[in-house]
């Protein structure tokens, strides 16, 4: 996968597509006159449009659930239908190539009529909800759990990093080299002596960058406030644990902790925040965690949510740090 990666590109766009589809089938009414029928057709014929508009993006990016990767809920409800027509067509391959009796609008159209089918079932809300519910759960699990840590040391440091790659490293990696990154990167800093006397809590989010197309994980860390150190740079060792498990790829963007400390070539401090993200970013777990999407469901043209990602992987997470073992 390379700088247009689809992973980065084209699964954002097909979570945001599919859902939007649904919304219209599910929510939309005809306008005064216009039958139900004829107005479900329009919808329809609209959005055969869009999907056939980057076909050949979306059907490369569906082969991907077959490799051990996950896919986010709308997408997920995409490749089932795609899969069932093919499979039911009798195709050779699960990889759709056209011809004469199964073309691309064959199968936009076949695509779109199982996902209405499957819209209208109760047993899809009911799906629907309950991944919705699992999915609170678990962020109110690591609240609870970062709330009851930080009990133990009322004032707490928290620190926050952000784990990203040189410009144009993009088109050497893909999201399953992140994550194998980042795994490493969690192992060697777990083995640094001051992390088992000092770490409480440590929190992570991948997300994508819209504005660089490219991936950063927002990494916390709470530090007991007694055992907290001013002189020691904590930024510069997280900045070259990450680099070496990147192949020195990676770099640490940090705007807020830097400014009195000295550069570090694993370092670039001199971002302003607009030059990350888009929008106000969140400064400790508990507020990183009100900032993600209300439900599992939830999706948006700008999201920054991860829609591919190696099975098993958990695009957030929170956990208790070493100084409790």
């Amino acid at each position: 996968m390379t700088y247009q990666s689809p992973d980065l590109t084209t699964a954002p766009r097909l979570e945001n597509d599919v859902y939007e589809f649904y919304r219209e089938v599910h929510f939309s009414k005809p306008a005064e006159g216009v039958k139900y029928e004829d107005h479900l057709k329009q919808i329809v014929n609209k959005w055969e449009s869009v999907f056939l508009v980057y076909i050949n993006d979306w059907n490369f990016l569906l082969q991907l659930r077959l490799r051990d990767y996950e896919f986010s809920f709308w997408l997920n409800c995409f490749h089932k239908a795609y899969l069932h027509t093919v499979v039911q067509a009798k195709l050779s391959d699960v990889f759709f190539q056209p011809s004469k009796s199964h073309n691309e609008q064959w199968l936009i159209q076949n695509i779109l009529r199982k996902l209405r089918d499957l819209f209208e079932t109760t047993g899809f809300h009911e799906h629907m909800n309950q991944q919705n519910e699992r999915y609170e759960k678990r962020i109110d699990a690591i609240r609870e759990a970062y709330c009851a840590t930080s009990e133990l040391s009322v004032g707490a440091m928290d620190l926050k990093f952000y784990l990203s790659y040189l410009e144009g490293s993009e088109q050497i990696y893909n999201i399953d080299e992140v994550m194998k990154a980042f795994r490493a990167f969690e192992k060697r800093l777990k083995q640094q002596l001051w992390y088992g006397s000092q770490v409480m809590f440590t929190f992570y989010h991948v997300v994508r960058n819209t504005r660089t197309n490219r991936y950063m994980i927002r990494f916390y860390m709470t530090i007991h406030k007694t055992f907290y150190s001013e002189q020691m740079n904590y930024a510069a060792w997280i900045a070259q644990l990450w680099s070496e498990e990147t192949a020195r790829l990676g770099i640490l963007l940090d705007t807020f902790q830097l400014e009195n400390q000295a550069n570090s070539e694993f370092i670039i401090n001199d971002v302003s925040n607009d030059e990350i993200f888009n929008w106000v970013e969140p400064n400790d777990p508990l507020e990183n965690l009100d900032y993600l999407p209300k439900a599992v469901t939830s999706t948006s043209k700008q999201m920054d949510k991860l829609c591919v990602y190696p099975i098993g992987f958990k695009p957030f997470h929170g956990k208790k740090g070493s100084f409790f073992n």
